[in-house]
């Protein structure tokens, strides 16, 4: 789950130039509060308030306001170069009622099943949310920022996850530790669709320690001829 804050700063940070994050707060992704709310992963954004939209929206802005010309350049580069974001994700628990399934009454027009979501947040998560939202306006606060704005809480889509769960039981998962597939023995799905719950960091590494487990099973199955490559 994230929230974001959005505030000028008094002194430019240069927003729009290097890596689109360059700092964080790793404080509170790991430690003993972790038993009171989730963990909380926190990033300053180089991509400014609206990513390449910022500077366009801000100049129609202005524009409204009556500026034109080297006025309008001026107070353009000022305030771009001042758009601090900060973006802050917290964990979710992996809830065995969090899921997608095939929905077998609402269909597409090829006549396939339409995926049912079911999803809920919990207050491990929400208290998370809160404290960051303490740590946003100290933030803020400490920079002497204006024009500030957070937005209502919401879930993140830019990582992709979940739908293959990892377990040992058949009746609540997908796979086994090695990705293999419960209901196919030469199925293996290697990857985030495996993750029971989706961390607040990337999860790149994780896919591919899982992938390199995987491995010594598929490389088994493969010399046994259990699923030759010709097949």
């Amino acid at each position: 789950m994230d929230l974001d804050t959005r505030a000028l700063t008094r002194e430019p940070i240069y927003t729009y130039r290097a890596p689109t994050t360059t700092a964080g707060v790793l404080e509170l992704r790991d430690g003993p509060t972790r038993s009171e709310h989730g963990a909380i992963g926190t990033s300053f954004l180089n991509r400014g308030w609206r990513t390449a939209l910022g500077p366009m929206q801000r100049s129609a802005h202005l524009i409204k306001a009556g500026l034109r010309g080297t006025d309008l350049a001026r107070r353009l580069s000022d305030e771009c170069a001042r758009e601090l974001a900060i973006n802050t994700s917290v964990e979710t628990l992996p809830s065995a009622s969090n899921r997608v399934v095939p929905d077998a009454d609402l269909r597409d027009a090829s006549g396939m099943p339409r995926p049912r979501i079911q999803f809920t947040i919990e207050d491990y998560t929400l208290r998370g949310i809160e404290k960051a939202r303490e740590r946003h306006a100290a933030i803020t606060k400490a920079l002497a920022c204006t024009d500030i704005e957070t937005d209502t809480p919401s879930v993140a889509s830019a990582i992709i996850a979940g739908t293959a769960r990892m377990g040992t039981d058949v009746l609540t998962s997908v796979v086994d530790p090695f990705c293999r597939s419960h209901d196919h023995a030469n199925l293996f799905i290697v990857g985030t669709a495996n993750f029971p719950t989706m961390p607040i960091n990337a999860p790149t590494l994780t896919a591919v320690a899982l992938g390199l487990r995987a491995l010594p099973s598929l490389q088994a199955d493969l010399t046994a001829g259990r699923f030759p490559l010709s097949a």
